[in-house]
Protein backbone atom coordinates (compact mmCIF):
# COMPACT_ATOMS: atom_id res chain seq x y z
CA UNK A 1 0.00 0.00 0.00
CA UNK A 2 1.62 3.44 -0.75
CA UNK A 3 2.01 5.69 2.23
CA UNK A 4 -0.76 8.63 2.01
CA UNK A 5 -0.36 11.55 3.95
CA UNK A 6 -3.33 13.07 6.08
CA UNK A 7 -3.95 16.13 7.61
CA UNK A 8 -4.82 16.00 11.32
CA UNK A 9 -7.32 18.66 12.35
CA UNK A 10 -7.80 20.11 15.93
CA UNK A 11 -10.91 19.42 17.20
CA UNK A 12 -9.96 22.05 20.75
CA UNK A 13 -10.22 24.95 18.58
CA UNK A 14 -13.48 24.26 17.72
CA UNK A 15 -14.46 24.33 21.82
CA UNK A 16 -12.27 27.05 22.92
CA UNK A 17 -14.16 29.60 24.87
CA UNK A 18 -13.70 33.29 24.17
CA UNK A 19 -11.77 34.04 26.83
CA UNK A 20 -9.10 31.91 25.89
CA UNK A 21 -5.87 33.88 25.28
CA UNK A 22 -3.29 33.43 21.93
CA UNK A 23 -1.28 30.20 22.53
CA UNK A 24 2.10 32.18 21.63
CA UNK A 25 2.64 34.96 24.43
CA UNK A 26 5.40 37.50 24.45
CA UNK A 27 6.17 38.92 27.83
CA UNK A 28 8.88 42.31 27.73
CA UNK A 29 9.58 43.38 30.49
CA UNK A 30 11.07 47.70 30.57
CA UNK A 31 12.76 49.41 33.93
CA UNK A 32 10.35 52.13 34.89
CA UNK A 33 12.18 54.39 36.64
CA UNK A 34 14.31 56.61 35.43
CA UNK A 35 15.55 58.94 37.97
CA UNK A 36 16.72 55.52 39.88
CA UNK A 37 19.81 53.41 38.39
CA UNK A 38 18.54 50.94 35.05
CA UNK A 39 20.23 47.65 36.75
CA UNK A 40 18.26 45.10 34.98
CA UNK A 41 19.80 41.99 35.72
CA UNK A 42 19.21 38.34 35.80
CA UNK A 43 18.06 39.00 39.50
CA UNK A 44 15.70 41.77 37.74
CA UNK A 45 14.29 39.79 35.01
CA UNK A 46 13.43 36.76 37.01
CA UNK A 47 11.53 39.31 39.52
CA UNK A 48 9.54 40.26 36.57
CA UNK A 49 8.86 37.06 35.86
CA UNK A 50 7.67 35.60 39.04
CA UNK A 51 5.55 38.83 39.85
CA UNK A 52 3.98 38.44 36.16
CA UNK A 53 3.27 34.73 36.91
CA UNK A 54 1.34 35.91 39.84
CA UNK A 55 -0.61 38.62 38.02
CA UNK A 56 -1.13 35.66 35.22
CA UNK A 57 -2.95 33.49 37.82
CA UNK A 58 -4.87 35.98 39.72
CA UNK A 59 -6.65 37.04 36.34
CA UNK A 60 -8.04 33.42 36.13
CA UNK A 61 -6.39 32.33 32.94
CA UNK A 62 -8.33 29.36 31.49
CA UNK A 63 -6.61 26.15 30.80
CA UNK A 64 -7.70 22.61 29.81
CA UNK A 65 -6.25 19.82 31.85
CA UNK A 66 -5.28 16.74 30.20
CA UNK A 67 -8.46 14.06 29.80
CA UNK A 68 -11.04 16.62 30.83
CA UNK A 69 -13.56 18.53 28.72
CA UNK A 70 -14.26 21.76 30.30
CA UNK A 71 -11.41 24.64 30.58
CA UNK A 72 -11.00 25.55 34.35
CA UNK A 73 -8.81 28.66 35.72
CA UNK A 74 -4.87 27.86 36.28
CA UNK A 75 -3.16 26.89 38.99
CA UNK A 76 0.42 27.35 40.15
CA UNK A 77 1.04 23.46 39.14
CA UNK A 78 -0.21 24.26 35.87
CA UNK A 79 2.83 26.36 35.02
CA UNK A 80 6.12 25.26 34.19
CA UNK A 81 9.46 27.48 33.71
CA UNK A 82 12.66 26.02 31.66
CA UNK A 83 15.83 27.22 32.19
CA UNK A 84 19.11 26.05 31.04
CA UNK A 85 21.05 25.55 34.13
CA UNK A 86 20.22 24.12 37.55
CA UNK A 87 21.69 27.47 39.09
CA UNK A 88 19.42 29.65 37.19
CA UNK A 89 16.53 27.11 38.06
CA UNK A 90 17.52 28.06 42.30
CA UNK A 91 17.28 31.66 41.24
CA UNK A 92 13.93 31.50 39.87
CA UNK A 93 12.63 29.49 42.91
CA UNK A 94 14.12 32.34 44.89
CA UNK A 95 12.41 34.79 43.19
CA UNK A 96 8.99 32.96 43.07
CA UNK A 97 9.39 32.77 46.63
CA UNK A 98 9.93 36.22 47.09
CA UNK A 99 6.62 36.77 45.38
CA UNK A 100 4.80 34.45 47.86
CA UNK A 101 4.56 31.53 45.42
CA UNK A 102 5.75 28.02 46.25
CA UNK A 103 8.06 26.44 43.64
CA UNK A 104 9.02 22.59 42.88
CA UNK A 105 12.45 22.15 41.99
CA UNK A 106 14.77 19.26 42.22
CA UNK A 107 17.78 20.07 44.10
CA UNK A 108 20.74 18.31 45.57
CA UNK A 109 21.69 18.66 48.97
CA UNK A 110 19.47 16.31 50.88
CA UNK A 111 22.20 14.61 53.06
CA UNK A 112 22.94 18.38 54.50
CA UNK A 113 19.11 18.51 55.15
CA UNK A 114 18.25 18.35 58.97
CA UNK A 115 15.60 15.59 58.60
CA UNK A 116 18.27 13.45 57.08
CA UNK A 117 21.03 13.92 59.09
CA UNK A 118 18.43 13.49 62.24
CA UNK A 119 17.15 9.83 60.10
CA UNK A 120 21.09 9.28 59.62
CA UNK A 121 22.02 10.02 62.92
CA UNK A 122 19.60 7.07 64.31
CA UNK A 123 20.31 4.32 62.11
CA UNK A 124 24.05 5.02 62.63
CA UNK A 125 23.40 5.01 66.59
CA UNK A 126 21.69 1.69 65.63
CA UNK A 127 24.39 0.03 64.15
CA UNK A 128 27.29 1.26 66.49
CA UNK A 129 26.20 2.09 69.70
CA UNK A 130 29.91 3.93 70.49
CA UNK A 131 29.05 6.74 67.45
CA UNK A 132 29.41 9.88 69.68
CA UNK A 133 29.20 12.30 66.90
CA UNK A 134 25.50 10.45 66.04
CA UNK A 135 24.75 10.29 69.70
CA UNK A 136 25.22 14.05 69.98
CA UNK A 137 23.82 15.02 66.44
CA UNK A 138 20.53 13.24 68.26
CA UNK A 139 20.52 15.39 71.29
CA UNK A 140 20.82 18.06 69.26
CA UNK A 141 17.88 17.44 66.25
CA UNK A 142 15.78 15.48 68.66
CA UNK A 143 16.55 16.11 72.25
CA UNK A 144 16.41 19.73 71.45
CA UNK A 145 19.38 20.48 73.40
CA UNK A 146 21.68 23.98 73.36
CA UNK A 147 25.00 22.73 71.26
CA UNK A 148 26.77 23.99 74.51
CA UNK A 149 25.19 21.95 76.90
CA UNK A 150 25.58 19.03 74.50
CA UNK A 151 29.68 19.95 74.71
CA UNK A 152 30.00 20.86 77.88
CA UNK A 153 28.33 17.43 79.24
CA UNK A 154 30.63 15.43 76.64
CA UNK A 155 32.98 17.36 78.19
CA UNK A 156 32.18 16.40 81.41
CA UNK A 157 31.72 12.44 80.42
CA UNK A 158 35.44 12.97 79.03
CA UNK A 159 36.63 13.84 82.36
CA UNK A 160 35.13 11.21 84.25
CA UNK A 161 35.97 8.53 81.67
CA UNK A 162 39.74 9.32 82.56
CA UNK A 163 39.56 9.44 86.62
CA UNK A 164 37.65 5.60 86.00
CA UNK A 165 34.87 6.93 87.43
CA UNK A 166 32.41 6.49 83.88
CA UNK A 167 29.89 3.25 84.55
CA UNK A 168 27.68 4.17 81.51
CA UNK A 169 27.79 5.32 78.19
CA UNK A 170 28.21 9.24 77.17
CA UNK A 171 24.32 10.23 77.18
CA UNK A 172 22.66 6.73 78.04
CA UNK A 173 20.45 8.28 80.46
CA UNK A 174 18.74 10.50 77.27
CA UNK A 175 14.86 9.25 77.02
CA UNK A 176 15.63 9.62 73.15
CA UNK A 177 18.58 7.35 73.33
CA UNK A 178 17.33 5.05 75.84
CA UNK A 179 14.08 4.19 73.08
CA UNK A 180 16.59 4.04 70.56
CA UNK A 181 18.81 1.15 72.55
CA UNK A 182 15.27 -0.49 73.35
CA UNK A 183 14.83 -0.68 69.32
CA UNK A 184 18.25 -1.92 68.80
CA UNK A 185 17.29 -5.42 69.69
CA UNK A 186 14.54 -5.52 68.05
CA UNK A 187 16.11 -4.08 64.93
CA UNK A 188 18.67 -7.62 64.35
CA UNK A 189 16.61 -10.00 61.61
CA UNK A 190 15.07 -6.66 59.80
CA UNK A 191 16.63 -5.23 56.69
CA UNK A 192 17.37 -1.19 56.22
CA UNK A 193 13.61 -0.23 54.80
CA UNK A 194 12.17 -2.00 57.49
CA UNK A 195 14.33 -0.35 59.97
CA UNK A 196 14.09 2.68 58.80
CA UNK A 197 10.19 2.79 58.99
CA UNK A 198 10.23 1.25 62.22
CA UNK A 199 12.49 4.01 63.76
CA UNK A 200 9.98 6.78 62.14
CA UNK A 201 7.37 5.21 63.15
CA UNK A 202 8.45 4.11 66.89
CA UNK A 203 10.06 7.44 67.80
CA UNK A 204 7.70 9.74 65.77
CA UNK A 205 9.89 11.20 64.04
CA UNK A 206 7.80 12.76 61.36
CA UNK A 207 5.98 14.85 64.24
CA UNK A 208 9.64 16.08 65.46
CA UNK A 209 10.49 16.84 61.88
CA UNK A 210 7.42 18.84 61.65
CA UNK A 211 8.18 20.83 63.77
CA UNK A 212 10.82 22.78 62.11
CA UNK A 213 8.96 24.42 59.26
CA UNK A 214 8.39 23.73 55.59
CA UNK A 215 6.29 20.68 56.70
CA UNK A 216 5.83 19.10 53.53
CA UNK A 217 9.00 19.52 52.19
CA UNK A 218 10.83 18.25 54.65
CA UNK A 219 8.56 15.19 55.07
CA UNK A 220 8.73 14.64 50.59
CA UNK A 221 12.48 14.60 51.96
CA UNK A 222 11.64 11.90 54.26
CA UNK A 223 9.84 9.38 51.55
CA UNK A 224 12.76 10.37 49.17
CA UNK A 225 14.95 8.80 51.50
CA UNK A 226 12.66 5.80 52.15
CA UNK A 227 12.66 4.96 48.48
CA UNK A 228 16.18 5.16 48.06
CA UNK A 229 16.38 2.70 51.20
CA UNK A 230 13.69 0.27 49.27
CA UNK A 231 15.94 1.27 45.95
CA UNK A 232 19.69 -0.44 47.89
CA UNK A 233 17.75 -3.12 48.43
CA UNK A 234 16.76 -3.28 44.57
CA UNK A 235 20.23 -2.78 43.38
CA UNK A 236 21.53 -5.39 45.16
CA UNK A 237 19.00 -8.08 44.89
CA UNK A 238 20.02 -7.40 40.94
CA UNK A 239 23.59 -7.35 41.91
CA UNK A 240 22.94 -10.68 44.07
CA UNK A 241 24.66 -8.96 47.26
CA UNK A 242 23.61 -8.91 50.73
CA UNK A 243 21.80 -5.67 52.01
CA UNK A 244 22.92 -4.33 55.37
CA UNK A 245 22.30 -1.24 57.46
CA UNK A 246 25.56 -0.43 57.02
CA UNK A 247 25.55 -1.19 53.48
CA UNK A 248 22.94 1.10 53.17
CA UNK A 249 24.91 3.79 54.95
CA UNK A 250 27.81 3.45 53.03
CA UNK A 251 25.84 3.41 49.34
CA UNK A 252 24.08 6.71 50.90
CA UNK A 253 27.58 8.43 51.52
CA UNK A 254 28.47 7.68 47.89
CA UNK A 255 25.46 8.96 46.78
CA UNK A 256 26.16 12.33 48.42
CA UNK A 257 30.01 12.33 47.25
CA UNK A 258 28.45 12.06 43.30
CA UNK A 259 25.70 15.03 43.94
CA UNK A 260 23.16 12.45 43.33
CA UNK A 261 21.36 12.98 46.47
CA UNK A 262 18.65 15.04 44.93
CA UNK A 263 15.79 16.67 47.51
CA UNK A 264 12.05 15.89 46.79
CA UNK A 265 11.00 18.42 44.16
CA UNK A 266 7.86 19.24 46.09
CA UNK A 267 5.89 18.56 43.14
CA UNK A 268 1.78 19.60 43.99
CA UNK A 269 -0.88 21.91 42.11
CA UNK A 270 0.02 24.80 44.53
CA UNK A 271 4.02 24.91 43.33
CA UNK A 272 4.85 26.68 40.11
CA UNK A 273 7.31 23.75 38.26
CA UNK A 274 10.74 24.89 37.58
CA UNK A 275 13.25 22.85 35.94
CA UNK A 276 15.57 22.55 33.22
CA UNK A 277 15.45 22.08 29.03
CA UNK A 278 16.67 18.37 29.92
CA UNK A 279 14.45 17.28 32.62
CA UNK A 280 11.44 18.48 30.38
CA UNK A 281 11.56 15.86 28.31
CA UNK A 282 8.64 13.55 27.98
CA UNK A 283 6.88 15.74 29.97
CA UNK A 284 4.12 18.50 29.53
CA UNK A 285 2.30 21.08 30.99
CA UNK A 286 -0.82 24.09 30.18
CA UNK A 287 1.51 27.05 30.19
CA UNK A 288 5.15 26.93 29.75
CA UNK A 289 7.82 30.23 29.76
CA UNK A 290 10.79 29.72 28.25
CA UNK A 291 13.23 31.36 30.04
CA UNK A 292 17.09 31.90 29.34
CA UNK A 293 16.46 32.88 26.21
CA UNK A 294 19.70 35.21 26.18
CA UNK A 295 21.89 32.54 26.44
CA UNK A 296 25.19 33.07 24.36
CA UNK A 297 26.39 29.93 21.90
CA UNK A 298 28.56 27.48 24.41
CA UNK A 299 30.40 26.02 21.73
CA UNK A 300 33.40 24.09 23.82
CA UNK A 301 36.45 23.24 21.73
CA UNK A 302 38.76 22.64 24.79
CA UNK A 303 39.21 18.61 26.49
CA UNK A 304 38.51 15.93 25.52
CA UNK A 305 36.84 15.32 21.77
CA UNK A 306 36.66 12.07 19.14
CA UNK A 307 38.04 12.46 15.76
CA UNK A 308 36.09 10.56 12.95
CA UNK A 309 38.77 10.20 9.98
CA UNK A 310 36.30 7.72 7.96
CA UNK A 311 32.47 7.32 7.58
CA UNK A 312 32.37 3.53 7.19
CA UNK A 313 32.33 1.50 9.86
CA UNK A 314 34.52 -1.64 9.96
CA UNK A 315 32.83 -4.75 11.47
CA UNK A 316 36.06 -6.41 11.43
CA UNK A 317 38.08 -2.68 12.92
CA UNK A 318 35.43 -1.23 14.81
CA UNK A 319 38.32 1.72 16.08
CA UNK A 320 39.92 1.81 13.07
CA UNK A 321 40.11 5.71 11.87
CA UNK A 322 39.11 7.01 15.44
CA UNK A 323 41.37 8.54 17.51
CA UNK A 324 40.89 11.02 20.69
CA UNK A 325 41.94 14.72 20.49
CA UNK A 326 42.68 16.96 23.29
CA UNK A 327 43.25 20.49 23.62
CA UNK A 328 44.02 21.84 27.03
CA UNK A 329 42.69 25.80 28.03
CA UNK A 330 45.89 27.33 29.77
CA UNK A 331 44.22 30.78 30.29
CA UNK A 332 40.79 29.31 31.88
CA UNK A 333 38.14 31.72 31.68
CA UNK A 334 39.96 34.16 29.79
CA UNK A 335 41.13 32.45 26.87
CA UNK A 336 39.29 34.63 24.17
CA UNK A 337 41.78 37.66 22.81
CA UNK A 338 44.51 35.30 23.24
CA UNK A 339 46.70 34.49 20.17
CA UNK A 340 46.34 30.61 20.35
CA UNK A 341 42.07 31.26 20.81
CA UNK A 342 42.37 33.27 17.35
CA UNK A 343 44.46 30.75 15.57
CA UNK A 344 41.39 27.95 17.06
CA UNK A 345 38.67 30.56 15.25
CA UNK A 346 40.25 29.96 12.12
CA UNK A 347 40.43 26.18 12.07
CA UNK A 348 37.89 23.88 10.92
CA UNK A 349 37.28 22.56 14.07
CA UNK A 350 36.29 25.36 15.58
CA UNK A 351 33.09 26.07 13.00
CA UNK A 352 32.27 22.33 12.95
CA UNK A 353 32.15 22.24 17.03
CA UNK A 354 29.83 25.56 16.45
CA UNK A 355 27.75 23.88 13.97
CA UNK A 356 27.16 20.61 16.56
CA UNK A 357 26.47 23.30 19.21
CA UNK A 358 23.91 25.51 17.14
CA UNK A 359 22.47 21.85 16.51
CA UNK A 360 22.06 20.86 19.90
CA UNK A 361 20.45 23.96 21.15
CA UNK A 362 18.36 24.11 18.10
CA UNK A 363 17.02 20.73 19.57
CA UNK A 364 17.20 21.63 22.91
CA UNK A 365 14.66 24.80 22.51
CA UNK A 366 12.58 22.23 20.36
CA UNK A 367 12.30 20.04 23.48
CA UNK A 368 11.49 23.36 25.35
CA UNK A 369 8.51 24.91 22.88
CA UNK A 370 6.76 21.53 22.80
CA UNK A 371 6.19 21.12 26.84
CA UNK A 372 3.16 23.52 26.06
CA UNK A 373 -0.13 22.54 25.79
CA UNK A 374 -2.12 25.00 26.12
CA UNK A 375 -0.25 28.56 26.11
CA UNK A 376 3.92 29.08 25.12
CA UNK A 377 5.40 32.51 26.84
CA UNK A 378 8.94 33.51 25.59
CA UNK A 379 10.20 36.26 28.19
CA UNK A 380 12.58 39.27 27.11
CA UNK A 381 13.95 42.44 28.47
CA UNK A 382 15.70 45.19 26.13
CA UNK A 383 19.18 42.65 25.78
CA UNK A 384 18.33 40.59 23.07
CA UNK A 385 17.45 36.83 22.78
CA UNK A 386 20.47 35.66 21.20
CA UNK A 387 19.26 31.99 21.78
CA UNK A 388 16.08 32.35 20.11
CA UNK A 389 17.80 34.69 17.77
CA UNK A 390 19.93 32.08 16.22
CA UNK A 391 17.74 29.41 15.99
CA UNK A 392 14.90 31.57 14.74
CA UNK A 393 17.11 33.27 12.05
CA UNK A 394 19.79 30.76 11.02
CA UNK A 395 22.51 31.66 13.20
CA UNK A 396 22.04 35.13 13.37
CA UNK A 397 21.95 36.21 17.48
CA UNK A 398 22.03 39.90 15.83
CA UNK A 399 18.57 40.00 14.14
CA UNK A 400 15.16 40.08 16.59
CA UNK A 401 13.50 37.41 16.20
CA UNK A 402 10.13 38.98 18.02
CA UNK A 403 9.32 42.56 18.38
CA UNK A 404 7.55 43.49 21.87
CA UNK A 405 5.77 46.35 19.52
CA UNK A 406 4.10 43.74 17.02
CA UNK A 407 1.73 40.61 17.17
CA UNK A 408 3.21 39.32 14.31
CA UNK A 409 6.11 36.27 14.15
CA UNK A 410 8.24 35.18 11.13
CA UNK A 411 6.68 32.13 11.84
CA UNK A 412 3.81 30.26 9.35
CA UNK A 413 1.32 27.85 9.25
CA UNK A 414 -0.91 26.98 6.28
CA UNK A 415 0.27 30.10 4.70
CA UNK A 416 -0.54 32.69 7.77
CA UNK A 417 0.96 34.25 9.91
CA UNK A 418 1.29 32.40 13.30
CA UNK A 419 0.12 35.76 15.82
CA UNK A 420 2.00 35.99 19.19
CA UNK A 421 -0.07 38.50 21.57
CA UNK A 422 2.56 40.85 22.50
CA UNK A 423 2.26 42.31 26.03
CA UNK A 424 4.58 45.13 27.71
CA UNK A 425 5.37 45.37 31.74
CA UNK A 426 7.07 47.96 33.18
CA UNK A 427 8.92 47.14 36.73
CA UNK A 428 11.61 49.19 38.84
CA UNK A 429 13.93 47.67 41.52
CA UNK A 430 11.15 47.55 44.17
CA UNK A 431 9.80 44.37 44.69
CA UNK A 432 7.81 43.76 47.44
CA UNK A 433 8.75 40.45 49.87
CA UNK A 434 5.56 38.30 50.11
CA UNK A 435 5.07 35.88 52.86
CA UNK A 436 4.29 32.14 51.23
CA UNK A 437 0.84 30.88 52.35
CA UNK A 438 1.63 26.98 54.02
CA UNK A 439 -1.44 24.54 54.18
CA UNK A 440 -1.30 23.47 57.40
CA UNK A 441 -0.40 19.35 58.05
CA UNK A 442 -2.72 17.76 60.18
CA UNK A 443 -1.46 14.88 61.78
CA UNK A 444 -2.93 12.54 64.60
CA UNK A 445 -2.21 12.99 68.20
CA UNK A 446 0.78 11.37 69.86
CA UNK A 447 -0.30 8.45 71.57
CA UNK A 448 -0.93 8.50 75.24
CA UNK A 449 1.08 5.06 76.41
CA UNK A 450 -0.14 2.60 79.14
CA UNK A 451 -1.86 5.06 82.37
CA UNK A 452 -3.25 4.41 85.01
CA UNK A 453 -7.00 5.34 85.09
CA UNK A 454 -9.58 5.55 88.21
CA UNK A 455 -12.67 2.95 88.18
CA UNK A 456 -15.36 4.00 87.18
CA UNK A 457 -17.90 2.31 89.63
CA UNK A 458 -21.67 2.52 88.55
CA UNK A 459 -24.52 2.29 91.82
CA UNK A 460 -27.55 1.39 89.68
CA UNK A 461 -29.51 2.06 93.45
CA UNK A 462 -28.19 5.62 92.89
CA UNK A 463 -28.81 6.40 89.62
CA UNK A 464 -32.07 8.17 88.12
CA UNK A 465 -34.21 5.70 86.18
CA UNK A 466 -37.31 7.56 85.71
CA UNK A 467 -36.15 8.69 81.87
CA UNK A 468 -36.23 5.13 80.96
CA UNK A 469 -38.85 3.69 78.86
CA UNK A 470 -40.46 0.45 81.22
CA UNK A 471 -40.09 -2.86 79.37
CA UNK A 472 -43.47 -4.20 78.46
CA UNK A 473 -44.35 -7.84 77.28
CA UNK A 474 -47.01 -8.77 74.62
CA UNK A 475 -49.15 -11.51 74.59
CA UNK A 476 -47.67 -14.84 74.26
CA UNK A 477 -47.66 -16.79 71.02
CA UNK A 478 -46.81 -20.10 70.49
CA UNK A 479 -45.71 -20.51 66.96
CA UNK A 480 -45.04 -24.41 66.82
CA UNK A 481 -45.14 -27.10 68.46
CA UNK A 482 -41.94 -28.18 71.46
CA UNK A 483 -40.06 -30.86 70.42
CA UNK A 484 -40.58 -33.86 72.69
CA UNK A 485 -37.90 -34.48 75.19
CA UNK A 486 -38.17 -37.70 77.20
CA UNK A 487 -37.10 -37.71 80.73
CA UNK A 488 -34.14 -40.10 80.24
CA UNK A 489 -32.85 -37.90 77.16
CA UNK A 490 -29.94 -35.53 77.83
CA UNK A 491 -30.51 -31.98 76.74
CA UNK A 492 -27.01 -31.79 75.54
CA UNK A 493 -28.26 -34.02 72.63
CA UNK A 494 -30.55 -30.99 71.17
CA UNK A 495 -28.44 -28.43 72.00
CA UNK A 496 -25.23 -29.58 69.70
CA UNK A 497 -27.39 -29.54 66.05
CA UNK A 498 -29.40 -26.33 67.79
CA UNK A 499 -26.21 -24.35 68.49
CA UNK A 500 -25.45 -22.85 64.89
CA UNK A 501 -28.83 -21.28 64.35
CA UNK A 502 -28.81 -19.28 68.32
Amino acid sequence: MKPVRTKLKSERCESEPIEVHEALIHWHFRFESEGKSKTTNREWMNNCIASTIQDLLAKEILVLPKNAKNWQPAVPGDVAVLCRSNSECNEVAEALHKMGLKAAIARAGLMNTAEAKLILACLKYILTRQDTLSVAELLLLAANLPIEYIIEDRLKYLKTKEEGLATTAWASNEPFIQRLDMLREQVKELSSSEILNLILDELDLRRIIAAWGSMQQRLDNVDVIRRMAEDYEDRCNRLHSAASLGGFLLWMNEVENLSQDFQSSGESQEAINVLTYHKSKGLEYPIVICHSLEQPLKAEIWGIDIVIERSEIDLDDVLGGRWLRYWVNPYADQYKGTPLFDRLKESPFYHLKKAQAMEEEARLLYVGITRARDYLIFPSREKPMRWLNRVGQEGNEDFPTLDPESNDTPWYWENKIVPIRSDIFYFDNDFQKKETLLNPITYIEPACGQQSYPTYKIDLRKEDWTSVCAAQTSKLRQYAVALPIADDQKITQFQKPLKPFW
